[in-house]
């Protein structure tokens, strides 16, 4: 038995660090697209035709 709660102990803190890699690999991700959202802005927003509320 205690070999398994070893085993255990060490899947344990095995597995914690790969969550939190796994975490800090999709933060990575996040600011990349997050760059190329910023990179790809139009230098000015285009106006939208406003739409006449009273035929509504």
């Amino acid at each position: 038995m205690e070999e398994f709660r070893s085993t255990a102990k060490w899947l344990w803190w095995g597995a914690l660090p790969a969550v939190i890699l796994i975490g800090r690999i999709l933060l990575l991700v996040a600011g990349i697209y997050q760059i190329l959202a910023f990179a790809n802005m139009p230098e000015e927003l285009e106006e939208k035709p406003k739409v006449d509320s009273s035929i509504y």
